[in-house]
């Protein structure tokens, strides 16, 4: 059985999952924008609890690759 920080180290990246509010003020678009973008599969998100989560890092991936 794996202790605690052997599941932590293995399998956590460290970089938080954020709320939609988060990232729309980090990027400056709507929620709205957001919510569109990440159910049509644009944008990666993750469905926690119900609610969309993000990470900032794969966003500015994603965003990146559509302005080049």
């Amino acid at each position: 059985m794996l202790s605690l920080e052997a599941i932590q180290k293995k399998y956590c990246t460290g970089e938080p999952y954020v709320s939609i509010r988060v990232v729309a003020d980090h990027f400056g678009m709507s929620i709205w924008t957001l919510y569109r973008l990440a159910g049509s599969g644009t944008v990666p998100s993750y469905k926690i609890g119900g609610k969309r989560r993000f990470k900032i890092s794969e966003l500015e991936i994603a965003f990146k690759s559509k302005t080049d």
